[in-house]
């Protein structure tokens, strides 16, 4: 037996206090009387107890006694120590990608292996130890070296399929990792084979189910841009396409720069075969997409691809204020951001800037980019009025974009300034009605507004300073249309965010349909499709930004069909049996002990001794 906290045996002390108290409790009184006649009897008595008379008389003192043991007992945390016999672990591999989507075996393929492992888990003895793993754009283990059937069951039905390769080669690693053959485990990989491992033998150990149909796929399995090693100005697409299908496919693939065509090359390729694509001379965009092109295919969803060249935009970002060094050194702590400082007198708007941060002072006219207002004065044009300061404890408003990764406990707050906010913003931090973080859209303009002391030294070494400023970036950013990085998901629109100096908004499906609209009218995106958008943004016809917008399958959209036969291995061999370390908690025993003393020595002195 061990003790996790052996300093408890301190609190016995208290056992000497006990004993102290029962000395110094009221004593009997002498008393003078005539005879001893009417008392030698009790006297008698007294002198011929027996030491259950003596118990009797004492066991008050001995349960409070106990009492106080157990109690330090409990407080020690008493563990005992051994091995339990588990039987070999178990690793079950999910291919999540985006081609288990094809409806080939009567459903989904996803379907059909969910029920296949969750079939071949059950013929697994009681003993074994599951590990469960969904390969999706990147290994994500659901369970590991659990023996609980209904957790296991539970995490393989709730892996859905993404809209990106499976990262199979990595998952299976990690799954070896977790159940070694060598010491008689087994990994077992339930996949429709749409994927390719790296050369050698790392992988001859896993048995896989594979199930597929026999519909035709062909797949843009990587697409990527670089410019020319030999001139600046050219650009080189690299494209790769994989057949997943049982013949020989005729491909045509198209690249568009910007929304332009550009490149076109008809190929053809072999059944379960990959084929690589350079194609010089794109030209120099803000944004690229390839796409394959095959009449009969049976996934258009992983047709498309997008790219951008690696040329880093820094987020260009002037902080205006008698005294900006504070913020600008926060500004600078945030990756591809270049900030400046200047006083009010030095502003100028001949070197446009993409964000602008006012501290404690604005100009006449707000620049067309990303406003920051920080402890601005009363602005009437945007409905701001300064309120009387309070001192009582902030609220934060739930999911705040502002407030990620911020405890709003910890931001001091012994100067911070309210604001009546109008209705256009949106309260991230609020003192009794009044905001102290807020942000919204107007007149096109992302627009912040900080009530905080953020020039305070308790403020500006605080851990949620630089945070805080790196919300306020990411979603200030004008050419992220989304304001933040909040998930999409089908069936709900969301709400897109214009560049100050866009015109118009083009968004490009997954399906490969587009859409346009003027920026003057709401920008809603409909993500009723699973897949990748593309959303650029146009100045005078020229595309002044292009962002990719990721939609996932929502959870349960994937309905239940009947069971799928699938071809695999053989069932798995009983592998050997392992002692896994295990540790018991008794102070839960020792508590109830002390419980129990507690409970005895209140009856006995209530119901039994009375308080003579």
């Amino acid at each position: 037996m061990t003790w996790a906290a052996p300093l408890a045996f301190g609190w016995l002390a208290l056992m000497a206090l006990v004993g102290l108290f029962y000395l110094l409790r009221p004593k009997r009184q002498r008393v003078a009387v005539a005879s001893l006649l009417l008392w030698r009897r009790t006297l008698q008595r007294e002198r011929d107890e027996s030491w259950l008379d003596w118990l009797k008389r004492h066991l008050l003192l001995i349960l409070q006694l106990l009492l106080v043991a157990a109690l330090a007992l409990a407080l020690a945390r008493p563990e005992c120590t051994g091995t339990r016999t588990v039987g070999p672990p178990v690793a079950v591999v999910l291919d999540a990608s985006m081609s288990m989507q094809i409806a080939d075996v009567g459903r989904p393929r996803i379907e059909a292996a969910k029920d296949q492992a969750i079939a071949f888990v059950r013929t697994l003895p009681a003993d074994v130890r599951v590990s469960v793993l969904s390969a999706e754009g990147a290994p994500r283990p659901l369970v590991t070296h659990s023996a609980n059937r209904f957790e296991i069951e539970a995490a393989i039905d709730g892996i859905r399929p993404t809209a990106a390769e499976g990262a199979i080669p990595g998952t299976l690693d990690i799954a070896l990792s977790l159940a070694p053959p060598a010491t008689g485990g087994m990994v077992a990989l339930f996949s429709d084979g749409a994927f390719e491992l790296p050369p050698g033998r790392a992988y001859d150990d896993v048995t896989a189910f594979i199930v597929a149909g026999d519909a035709a796929n062909v797949a843009l399995e990587q697409f990527s841009v670089r410019r020319e090693f030999a001139e600046a100005r050219g650009v080189q697409g690299l494209v790769v396409i994989r057949n997943d299908g049982t013949r020989a496919a005729d491909v045509a693939v198209r690249i568009d720069a910007a929304g332009i065509g550009v490149a076109e090359r008809q190929l053809t390729v072999e059944p379960r075969a990959r084929e690589t694509l350079l194609i010089e001379d794109l030209g120099a965009a803000p944004g690229y997409s390839a796409t394959v092109v095959r009449g009969d295919d049976g996934l258009a969803l992983d047709n498309t691809a997008y790219a951008e060249l690696s040329d880093p935009r820094n987020l260009r970002v002037l902080v205006v204020g008698e005294e900006t060094e504070p913020i600008v050194r926060a500004l600078q702590a945030s990756a591809r951001v270049t900030a400046a400082g200047g006083t009010p007198a030095e502003f100028d708007t001949e070197r446009p800037h993409d964000v602008y941060v006012f501290q404690g002072w604005l100009p006449e006219f707000l620049p067309n980019a990303s406003v920051v207002l920080v402890n601005p004065p009363d602005v009437e044009a945007l409905g701001m009025q300064e309120l009387p300061a309070l001192e009582s404890a902030p609220r934060a408003a739930r999911d705040s974009v502002l407030l990620r990764h911020v405890d709003p406990i910890e931001i001091a707050l012994p100067r911070a300034r309210r604001y009546g906010a109008p209705a256009e913003m949106a309260v991230d931090l609020d003192v009794d009605g009044g905001a102290v973080l807020a942000h919204g859209v107007m007149d096109r303009r992302r627009l912040v507004l900080i009530g905080l002391d953020l020039l305070s030294p308790s403020a500006t070494i605080a851990p949620w300073y630089p945070v805080l400023w790196s919300n306020v970036l990411q979603w200030a950013d004008p050419f992220n249309p989304r304001g933040g990085d909040a998930p999409l998901s089908p069936d709900r629109p969301a709400r897109l965010i214009p560049h100050p100096l866009a015109d118009t908004f083009e968004v490009v499906h997954p399906s490969g349909a587009r859409s346009e609209f003027p920026v003057t009218a709401p920008a809603v995106l409909d993500a009723g499709e699973i897949g990748t958008y593309v959303v650029r943004q146009y100045r005078d016809g020229q595309v002044l930004a292009q962002t990719r917008l990721v939609v996932e399958p929502p959870e349960g959209e994937l309905g239940a069909g009947s069971a799928q036969t699938m071809t695999g291995a053989a069932a798995p061999t009983a592998g050997a049996t392992a002692g896994v370390p295990e540790t018991v908690r008794l102070w839960p025993v020792f508590a109830a002990l002390a419980l129990f003393f507690l409970i005895a020595e209140w009856w006995w002195f209530h119901r039994v001794r009375g308080l003579r």
